[in-house]
């Protein structure tokens, strides 16, 4: 899918954000419209996140990593904040994500290593994906300590 076709998707979600919003008025009594506006939300943030990819990837083929090394470390400083609102999961839920974005990072690491030498063209893909999933490993770990029972642990795991 093209820039073009991204940014199309996205001016759509907008207008049925919009409209959404509008039916809903602000009235809190209308219950009947606050699914419509969560599921409009919802799909511009998918836009949105999907065109942020593509433009991150196409920086990264011409060289640009500024914006993926601003981004690990904005991850970073996160897991200093403190508490994320409201937590919907289970620490062993968080756990498991930690895992598998770890893992995640890991054969992407690998792929890097590789291509580095037979294609480095798509070393810029790969560093985005790379970037994305520390994003969410960030945060995931930071659900993780807000979910773990003892302090202590909670603690060992904003340390890691």
């Amino acid at each position: 899918m093209t820039v073009l076709d991204q940014t199309k998707t996205l001016a759509e979600s907008a207008l049925q954000m919009l409209y959404a919003a509008k039916e809903g008025g602000g009235n809190p009594k209308a219950q009947h419209t606050h699914d419509a506006i969560t599921e409009a939300a919802q799909l511009m943030k998918e836009a949105v996140d999907d065109i942020m990819v593509t433009l991150n990837e196409a920086a990264s083929e011409v060289g640009l990593v500024g914006g993926m090394v601003d981004a690990i470390a904005e991850a970073m400083s996160k897991l200093d904040e403190g508490t994320p609102p409201e937590p919907k999961g289970t620490f062993v839920d968080y756990q498991t994500t930690v895992v598998k974005y770890s893992k995640a990072i890991a054969v992407t690491a690998q792929e890097m290593m590789t291509k580095s030498v037979t294609n480095p063209e798509e070393l810029g893909g790969l560093a985005s994906q790379m970037t994305s999933d520390y994003g969410h490993l960030a945060l995931q770990g930071q659900m993780a300590a807000a979910t773990a029972e003892p302090e202590e642990v909670s603690r060992h795991l904003l340390l890691f």
